[in-house]
């Protein structure tokens, strides 16, 4: 939500600077220096830039949580399921004494 806030602010912005350039022709206070172009022109980057990356993030969210979905009942059958009980390796056994080495 953060990201279309801000995408939509800058893109107002980059709107009302392109406006005021064209209004104002001979002012050359909100150009790139050394250029002639805007800098309304950089804020509708900036706006293109966070609205790809709302889209994205939207996108990723949603297919997480299809992801999420399909693998829910998978757990709770797993979790009903009745696991067999596990036999302890004798080798890992540390509780004994070990051999005695004779040489």
């Amino acid at each position: 939500m953060v990201y279309l806030v801000m995408a939509f602010l800058s893109g107002a912005g980059g709107v009302a600077l392109l406006v005021w350039r064209a209004l104002h022709p001979e002012s050359t206070f909100l150009a790139i220096r050394g250029t002639d172009i805007s800098f309304g022109w950089v804020l509708l980057l900036f706006s293109l830039y966070r609205l790809v990356r709302w889209w994205s993030w939207r996108t990723m969210n949603r297919q997480s949580e299809s992801v999420a979905e399909a693998r829910r009942p998978r757990r709770v059958q797993q979790r009903e399921e009745p696991r067999p009980p596990v036999r302890p390796d004798p080798t890992f056994d540390f509780t004994r004494e070990p051999p005695s080495q004779t040489q």
